[in-house]
């Protein structure tokens, strides 16, 4: 007789049918009990008395399930964002409103009202943060190319506190950040001198080509043309000798210039708003035209942001144009005060303000690190809609292939870098045996209280380097949800590989859920947009696209593709709801190859071993 029950407690056809009944009647399997163990020595009479047990949590849906009703706790992006906003456009753009208005006071001016002075020195402060942006994304993405992985958030606050060198003739003052930088990547600081040659050849060549325009005349566009040429190509090269990932190909070129015109053009667009605002309108192209001459030729006098011959040239042109020397006057000291006094006043304000965090940048960066201090603040970087959304999305997607190969309910799976524990819980819920694992103390430490808020019975540890702490083929299945592309060492990342297929029983799968870099629109936004939305990722990350996985001894990747969720993370819920078919068609279409996610799953070579309850 107990012989018979055990065989019975033993079938993965039993484990396959509870796990789908459970699932098929969408009953959470909280706190999956389990005791199965061999039965030599077992009393008959202990036989069906606790070994096969299922805790079913009447509260696993309610207020005390974190995924369903906990408070977050509040992180302090928004207000950092607010007080930055509140610095950079009320702040110094007040200044330099009141800058404008007691010049206006000297002035015969008596229609510009304060005002409309207001309104003409806010809109050019707005389109100099937007050259600031510009500058700042060309900068950030030529040192990426040159191999300085600095994150998005450090990056800018960096840029922005080194403004101030403007205020030095051809600009050579930006070389500083050579300097500064070389603390932390002592072995590319040419690499950086390289990005500045290139900025201002690049610059050289668009104000040439405007130039040009605006002159009809177009003897010196080839030289600035070759100039250019020699600048590209020479590094280029150089730096696809030193890592063949750091190429400037046609596109990031063609990318390059594309951004340097906006950068040259949005000045020119601001000087043409201040017209229109303040009375006499200037025809947009003469007004380009006009900055763009004048500001060449303070360039070319060699004096700091070409003070004093630039202005002078610009009231020239300006009086040429058949207007008022005192409007022409007014008109270049507000346009100057809200550009170039406003880009420098604002680097200033940044580096005073933010002068720790900028010492940060100057130090390695360390990933443990930094999710160790967002730890506390992890959960309310993501909305609770989104990460409801994503956790049952992502789940479902590993579930639906574990039935198919018919992986037993009791199966022992690993979640590397569980983070704070949501996609770990939710497996265990569906009836695996989970462990986590993770870098950072503080999110183990989130992760198990998470799961004594689920009443979810899985183990958490923390772990340093690359060797996982188990033994061959521990585990039936691991995966890694946007975990590996934080790992910005190729190396590393293949030892890792390496280590998580060792942990595999043979025929066990590693799940990998990451970005997916195919999609250029989604990639420019998780690289530089998102990074200063939220704090999970810092920009610095090494993306790995569905169709070029690294290889791994032991181990070969499927063919299959799974790719999921087109919809932005920043909708609202209620949007979110609406476009959810939407989504559902978009991943069945030709165009799921550049949806937001991808899965895709590495196969230890080997056939799966036979299952037995309690193994491990």
């Amino acid at each position: 007789m107990s012989e018979t029950i055990s065989n019975i407690l033993r079938s993965p056809m039993l484990h396959r049918m509870v796990k789908s009944n459970c699932r098929n009647n969408n009953f959470p399997v909280w706190n999956t009990k389990y005791a199965i163990e061999s039965t030599h020595g077992v009393p008959n009479d202990q036989l069906g008395s606790g070994w096969f047990q299922m805790t079913f949590h009447e509260n696993a849906h309610n207020d005390a399930n974190p995924m369903t009703g906990v408070k977050d706790r509040r992180h302090p992006t928004l207000i950092r964002l607010s007080l930055l906003f509140t610095m950079i456009v009320i702040v110094p753009g007040t200044a330099g409103v009141l800058f404008s208005l007691s010049k206006a006071g000297h002035l015969n001016l008596p229609e510009a009202s304060g005002g409309i002075v207001a309104l003409a020195a806010y809109i050019v402060a707005l389109m100099t943060i937007a050259n600031i942006g510009l500058r700042w994304l060309r900068w950030h993405y030529l040192v990426r190319r040159a191999g300085v992985r600095l994150a998005t958030r450090e990056s800018v606050l960096f840029y922005m506190a080194t403004l101030p060198t403007l205020l030095t003739p051809f600009s050579v003052g930006e070389l500083i950040r050579a300097l500064l930088l070389g603390r932390r990547y002592p072995s590319l600081r040419l690499d950086i001198v390289a990005v500045w040659v290139l900025e201002r050849a690049s610059d050289f060549l668009v104000v040439v080509s405007l130039v040009a325009l605006y002159l009809n005349e177009w003897t010196f566009l080839p030289a600035a043309v070759a100039v250019w040429c020699i600048a590209a190509l020479s590094i280029g090269a150089w730096w696809k000798k030193r890592n063949s990932a750091n190429r400037l190909h046609t596109a990031a070129l063609a990318g390059l210039l594309a951004v340097t015109f906006g950068i040259w053009i949005l000045p020119g667009f601001a000087l043409w708003s201040a017209t229109v605002s303040l009375g006499p309108t200037l025809p947009f192209g003469v007004a380009l035209g006009d900055f763009v001459k004048s500001t060449f030729m303070g360039e070319l006098s060699g004096s700091p942001t070409g003070i004093g011959i630039a202005d002078s040239s610009l009231i020239a042109l300006l009086t040429g144009q058949g207007f008022s020397p005192d409007y022409a006057g007014f008109v270049t000291e507000l346009f100057r005060g809200c550009s170039t006094w406003f880009a420098v006043s604002l680097g200033a304000c940044v580096a005073l303000l933010f002068v720790r965090r900028l010492t940060k940048t100057l130090r390695p960066f360390q990933t443990a690190e930094h999710f160790e201090e967002l730890a506390p603040s992890y959960a309310a970087e993501l909305p609770f809609h989104l990460r409801k959304r994503l956790l049952e999305r992502k789940t479902a997607i590993m579930c639906r292939w574990l039935d198919r190969e018919e992986t037993p309910l009791f199966a022992r799976g690993l979640d590397f870098g569980c983070g704070q524990g949501w996609y770990t819980c939710k497996m265990a819920e569906r009836g695996y045996r989970m462990t986590g694992l993770d870098l950072s103390e503080g999110q183990i430490r989130e992760a198990r209280a998470y799961a004594v808020d689920c009443h979810s019975d899985v183990q958490f540890e923390q772990i340093e380097g690359t060797v996982l702490p188990y033994d061959d083929a521990t585990f039936d299945f691991v995966y890694a949800i946007n975990v590996l592309h934080h790992v910005m060492d190729t190396t590393q990342r293949d030892m890792i590989l390496k280590q998580l297929v060792r942990v595999l029983k043979p025929g066990g799968v590693f799940f990998l859920q990451e970005f997916n870099p195919a999609n250029i629109v989604f990639r420019l936004y998780i690289s530089y947009l998102y990074p200063l939305i939220r704090g999970i990722d810092e920009g610095t990350e090494l993306w790995i696209h569905p169709d070029r996985p690294p290889p791994v001894d032991g181990a070969q990747w499927q063919t299959e593709r799974d790719y999921i969720t087109f919809l932005p993370d920043f909708l609202p819920a209620f949007l979110t709801r609406t476009m959810e078919p939407v989504e559902r068609w978009l991943e069945q279409s030709a165009l799921r190859r550049w949806s937001a996610h991808y899965m895709i799953r590495l196969v230890k070579d080997g056939e799966q071993t036979e299952f037995k309850p309690g193994h491990s």
